[in-house]
């Protein structure tokens, strides 16, 4: 590991001291008298637009985004009011949000950022069940001083598309759990680490069967993951992502996605895009939300949920404690016909497998099928049936999803400490249980001539040692997993104004997961050796028969364990200052800028008695994390000096250094613009580039391990000896990006309703990681060219030898036997994905005297998804192929709401793809869901008890339809994990309580 610099500490400290020293003279400026009575002339229409308007005709300052309140309509205000009761009747409604940085300046954001797919409530009485907006009540509030959060909750960059899920949102689409809301989101992927998917790295390191979230197919690992613009840990056996279900759903005030790489503004880790969860803070009362649901295919699968908020606000702060509890049955495979891997009725292929009960003898290209029906003490060679194998389900006794259970709590808290200085912090504590079955354990068994019940399927010579291949599923039921998820973070920080301009937030942070992970019903190696070769019977293992034939007694000894134990965790110092340089004739010319200091760190322990002689591994690793950013946002036209066919333009230019102690530093510039020629249309742009560094087990060498192997040689004719080094590799350069956006966003000034968004992306991501396999052909291929060195020096062989170890403990020495060539087929960084394509997001909002219709659509088009395995290698189209991101996957829907009713109909549409691992290949159907939710609400006037409380219902996948039949080679069943599940049907019942 290279030595760890010690100067980037105190020179970021001094940066910041420097930061706020230079601020701390700036003041606020007075303006307009918010108790004066003013003539307002205010019509309806975009606020991007009204909210300029307000602030010319009251004289009040107004602090907002512009691109933000693009999003959002106001109502008309005619006549005369204090700016308070002005404000109030433009934004009713809306998710619009106010804060009083003095007597005359308001700041305000939304709930809910950029293009949502469905909009938020209007009448005031929905907006209150959702909790949207913050209103103060009365012309009081106007005396009333806070000071303005800046802590980073949303991901709003000039130039950029931001999707986000409101608390409305999550409401209307009845899920309960964090990775049940992400998933709906077409622009991400199915792949990658989930409770049903094993496919790539990050998934089969997924030990807890968590969630993360994979945006674009680019990995779970690629897409950064925030918490109110925090990190948190990394998850499973290397903590390459994080794992959202450990979040609670009850404390999220809205999802915000930002699909594009972000490097720049969050650091690394965000090639495919950012997801941050803005937690709630402002909840005044009590809501108290029970949630059952289930298959309507009489499976275990049940789930129950129930939570309690309670808010709290007093004159100089506000709070919310969120308690949350969640628990599901399991879905077993035998509940499902595509999971199972004998497809032959479906027209696919026979995945069965060999190592079955009653087991296979292999003698050279010979199979013999031990005969069923027998308790193996009494074969004869005539007996076993020749190449007739046994074949077994490889599901046989497994889980599709596991058991859960969940338990979280979170709490935040800010308090305003004077009227330019607040204290604010948050607690997250949770733990998670699952418990999954994974089928018997299957292996390949070498049958001792001693064993007492050993039988021979032919007449030979003498006793020889009989190759078998078995499962254990019989003798001890399934492969048993228990896994315990422990959550733990903090965060504490100071915000201090400086004037009505400038403003700083300093945050400290700590946050923790701890996995232990206990495997049962597995094998123990030394204890199975020892009964193989027992000539009793009453302690000798038969392998022999069908079913399980062996002395319980011996089988107990026989059963083993793999029990392991992962920490992850992230300790986090950061400084983010905010201001305007000046004013400019379109607006202000902001400069933001700061840095953070991390501490990343990662424990494993693995203990098993599975091996030979038990093994017990232990794993310790950390990196220092120093960083510094800035950028400048530049109004070049704006309300105050629009031309003609230039209403509004906006560029930004940002710049970050990141520095990582373990592998060097990286600079991540990016630009954005933003250009509106008519009021409601909007074209933008931006450009980044991105990084993400190695896993800190990536540069792990420790396990890594050489043997020697004869390989089939070209220039000989013949084989030849190849010294073969394998495992991880310290030399490891980061994984870099190139991504840039192009879009256009339509909201007619005349149609304040209607929102249109397309938006077309361009990323290329280079030097990703990759461990090639060692195949028979390596020599051969030409495409593992450059992993041969063939004659290595004397010195590079003595370094690989020192940094590996025999794969077994009797081999050939590994410098001074013959070879020919080095292969390394370590992990590298010579991977290759291109990936482009069009987001589309459209809202339609319209009123009657039955309600209010509400139609919305999120699509993702995939022009591109090509591949290369390796930097020599061309360029492979995966797009629409199984395994792979399909090229259309839309989330339609439409809303009415009426009084009391809300009714929501969702439609979920995957388009048909090609199974290209087929021969020949086949086409894959369309896959079209629907989900439907209706709720109804009891006012709070004169019904008592019932009062403020709502009943929803919910079916999901209405029609009870299973995604269409894959023959998915790689995982062994009918269905692809990645684009589709097979849950089937729910129906739910909600019950929400206020009080």
């Amino acid at each position: 590991m290279k030595a760890r610099p010690q100067g980037w500490r105190w020179k970021l400290s001094l940066l910041f001291a420097l930061v706020l020293c230079s601020l701390r003279g700036l003041s606020a400026s007075a303006m307009g008298n918010p108790n004066e009575r003013y003539l307002f002339d205010i019509a309806p229409g975009v606020a991007a637009w009204r909210l300029n308007d307000f602030g010319t005709q009251s004289g009040m300052q107004l602090l907002f985004n512009f691109e933000d309140m693009k999003g959002v309509s106001v109502t008309a205000v005619h006549g005369e009011f204090k700016p308070f009761d002005a404000l109030n009747q433009m934004i009713a409604g809306t998710d619009i949000r106010y804060e009083f940085v003095n007597r005359r300046t308001v700041t305000l954001t939304r709930a809910s950022m950029g293009m949502r797919p469905s909009k938020a409530p209007r009448d005031k009485a929905d907006a209150s069940r959702h909790g949207t907006g913050d209103r103060r009540g009365s012309g009081a509030g106007l005396e009333e001083v806070t000071v303005r959060s800046t802590q980073l909750s949303s991901l709003e960059a000039i130039g950029s598309q931001v999707i986000s899920v409101s608390r409305a949102d999550i409401d209307a689409t009845g899920f309960v759990t964090a990775q049940g809301v992400i998933r709906t989101l077409p622009q991400v992927f199915g792949g990658g680490p989930s409770e049903d998917t094993v496919l790539d790295n990050e998934a089969r390191t997924n030990v807890g069967r968590g969630s993360g979230i994979n945006l674009r197919g680019l990995s779970a690992g690629s897409t950064l993951v925030l918490m109110n613009g925090r990190r948190l840990p990394g998850s499973g056996n290397e903590g390459l992502f994080v794992d959202v279900s450990n979040l609670p759903l009850a404390a999220v005030e809205r999802i915000d996605i930002l699909p594009d790489s972000s490097s720049t503004f969050f650091g690394s880790d965000a090639v495919g895009g950012v997801a941050n969860f803005v937690m709630r803070d402002r909840f005044n009362g009590q809501q108290s939300e029970a949630y059952f649901g289930n298959t309507t295919r009489g499976d275990r699968l049940d789930e129950s949920y129930i939570s309690q908020l309670v808010g709290a606000h007093t004159e100089s702060g506000h709070g919310l404690l969120a308690l949350e509890f969640y628990s599901r049955g399991n879905l077993p495979a035998a509940n499902r016909e595509m999971a199972r891997s004998d497809l032959r009725e479906y027209g696919g292929s026979d995945f069965d497998i060999a190592q079955s009960n009653p087991g296979n003898i292999i003698l050279g290209s010979t199979t013999w099928a031990i005969p069923r029906g027998q308790d193996g003490t009494n074969l004869k060679p005539g007996d076993f049936l020749k190449d007739s194998p046994n074949m077994q389900d490889r599901y046989e006794g497994s889980d599709i999803l596991p058991e859960q259970q969940r338990v979280t709590a979170f709490g935040t808290w800010r308090q305003n400490l004077t009227d330019r200085l607040a204290f604010f912090g948050d607690l997250l504590v949770g733990k998670r249980d699952e418990r999954g079955a994974g089928g018997g354990a299957t292996v390949n068994l070498t049958i001792p001539v001693t064993n007492a019940f050993y039988a021979a399927p032919v007449p030979l010579p003498s006793r020889v040692p009989l190759p078998m291949r078995y499962s254990y599923y019989d003798d001890f039921g399934p492969v048993i997993t228990d896994a315990r998820i422990r959550s733990t973070g903090f965060t504490v920080g100071l915000e201090r104004r400086f004037s009505a301009e400038w403003q700083a937030t300093a945050t400290i942070g700590y946050a923790e997961e701890h996995t232990s992970s206990l495997a049962t019903n597995v094998v123990n190696a030394a204890a199975q050796n020892t009964a193989l070769a027992s000539s009793d019977p009453n302690s000798a293992f038969n392998p022999f028969g069908d079913g399980s034939h062996t002395n319980p007694a011996t089988l107990e000894s026989m059963r083993g364990f793999l029990q392991s134990v992962f920490d992850s965790n992230v300790t986090s110092a950061s400084i983010l200052t905010t201001g305007k340089l000046l004013d400019l004739p379109g607006g202000k010319l902001e400069l933001s800028f700061g840095g953070d200091a991390r501490r990343q760190r990662f424990h494993s322990a693995l203990d098993t008695d599975t091996t030979v002689v038990p093994t017990v591994t232990r794993t310790d690793r950390d990196r220092d994390i120093g960083s510094a950013f800035a950028e400048l946002r530049v109004p070049i036209v704006g309300p105050s000096n629009s031309l003609p066919w230039v209403e509004a333009l906006a560029f930004s230019v940002a710049e970050r250094y990141e520095h990582y102690s373990d592998f060097g530093a990286e600079l991540t510039p990016r630009a954005g613009v933003s250009w509106a020629p008519l009021r409601g249309v909007t074209f933008r742009g931006s450009y980044s580039a991105s990084f993400h560094p190695p896993g800190l087990l990536d540069l792990d060498e420790s396990g890594n391990v050489w043997v020697i192997q004869p390989l089939r040689d070209p220039q000989t004719g013949g084989t030849s000896s190849v010294l073969v080094w394998a495992g991880k590799n310290r030399d490891l350069r980061a994984e870099s990006a190139r991504s840039w956006t192009a879009g256009v966003e339509f909201e007619p000034e005349q149609y304040p309703e209607t929102a249109l968004a397309l938006t077309y992306f361009n990323t290329d991501f280079t030097d990703r990681l990759s461990t090639p396999l060692a195949t028979a052909d390596l020599l051969s291929n030409p495409t593992f060219s450059p992993l041969i060195t063939r004659n290595p020096s004397t010195e590079y062989r003595a370094e690989v030898c020192s940094r590996a170890r025999p794969v077994t403990s009797v081999g050939l020495d590994c410098l001074d036997t013959p070879i020919a060539a080095i292969a390394d087929v370590r992990k590298r960084n010579d991977a290759i994905v291109r990936t482009n394509g069009i987001d589309m997001l459209a809202r339609y909002e319209t009123a009657s005297s039955l309600g209010k219709l509400t139609f919305s659509l999120n699509g993702t088009y995939i022009l591109r998804f090509a591949e290369a395995a390796a930097a020599n290698l061309p360029l492979v189209e995966h797009v629409s192929t199984q395994s792979y991101p399909i090229n259309l996957k839309v989330r339609g829907s439409a809303r009415w709401r009426r009084g009391a009713f809300d009714v929501s109909a969702y439609v979920n549409f995957l388009n048909s793809y090609e199974d290209v691992v087929s021969t020949p290949h086949r086409t894959v159907s369309s896959w079209t869901t629907f989900d439907l939710h209706a709720s109804y609400t009891i006012g709070s006037r004169g019904n008592g008890l019932l009062g403020d409380t709502t009943f929803a219902f919910g079916a999901d996948n209405l029609f009870d339809r299973d995604p269409p039949f894959l023959d998915n080679s790689a995982a062994g069943l009918g269905y692809d994990q990645e684009n589709g599940d097979l849950t089937g049907r729910i129906v739910s019942l909600t019950v929400r309580k206020k009080w």
